[in-house]
């Protein structure tokens, strides 16, 4: 097994990535194992023959064979990366954005292992842990946008702003449990009436309310033809509803940081 910094991976990411192709690249930081990189071969022969005896060897395992199979889009996470770090080159910007990175490579292999005709995995626990992974994944996302919206550190643009707002609608309900507000519509204090998705016949809107602290929110959840997790959001500065992909977001994301 070859065993570097991640320093030195990012320096050379194309070599080492090839280089796992025929043996195991272990990537360590601040002096403990970060990845481990290998082929899908090797990934096989190891849970094969019973190697990976504990969880964390098991996570290790599935991170590295989801980005053995996503080789291509590895390196465009990679350079989304160095990109996006190096508009705060003092920061952990761009080991969060290669972890954003990682968690997206592992959920579309999830994504590509949901079975259109069953609308399942073979793991009936699968797409649970999908779901919650997509969650954190929409929550991470959102704070490295919202760092560089803050901080003015990239480009301004329409696409950048839409994707800001898409990440801020998806984040206050999922997280807070709460519809996403601007400070000016929450100093209105407008009450909103929330009806069931789908509609039923006996169902009657329920009152939501800022200044109620027992206000809530439960975001409508489906899965994509693509097998990706997505969820209907609530704009309430435009009145409209409309349901956004997770996978859709993690290629819109890649288009921008690679401009």
């Amino acid at each position: 097994m070859i065993k570097i910094n991640a320093a030195e991976f990012q320096r050379k990411p194309g070599e080492y990535q090839q280089r796992a192709q025929q043996e195991p690249v272990e990537i360590t930081r601040h002096g403990r194992r970060d990845i481990v990189l290998m082929s899908a071969d090797h990934y096989d022969q190891l849970t094969t023959f019973g190697a990976a005896r504990s969880v964390g060897h098991l996570i290790s395992l599935a991170f590295s064979h989801a980005m053995a199979k996503q080789s291509a889009l590895h390196s465009k996470w990679i350079t989304a990366s160095a990109k996006v770090g190096g508009r705060l080159p003092r920061s952990l910007l761009m080991a969060s954005v290669q972890s954003l990175g990682q968690q997206d490579m592992l959920l579309r292999c999830m994504e590509e292992e949901f079975t259109p005709t069953s609308g399942a995995q073979a793991d009936p626990f699968g797409f649970h842990h999908q779901s919650r992974m997509s969650v954190q994944w929409i929550a991470d996302a959102y704070e490295i946008v919202r760092l560089l919206e803050e901080r003015q550190i990239w480009p301004m643009s329409e696409e950048f702003e839409s994707l800001s707002n898409d990440l801020r609608l998806l984040r206050a309900p999922l997280m807070q449990h709460a519809i996403a507000t601007t400070s000016e519509q929450r100093d209105a204090n407008v009450l909103i009436a929330l009806a069931a998705t789908p509609a039923r016949g006996d169902d009657k809107a329920e009152e939501y309310l800022h200044s109620d602290p027992q206000r809530a929110m439960i975001m409508p959840s489906g899965v994509s033809s693509r097998g990706s997790v997505m969820w209907m959001v609530v704009d309430i500065g435009t009145g409209d509803d409309r349901w956004i992909e997770r996978r859709q977001l993690s290629e819109r994301l890649l288009t921008l940081w690679s401009s």
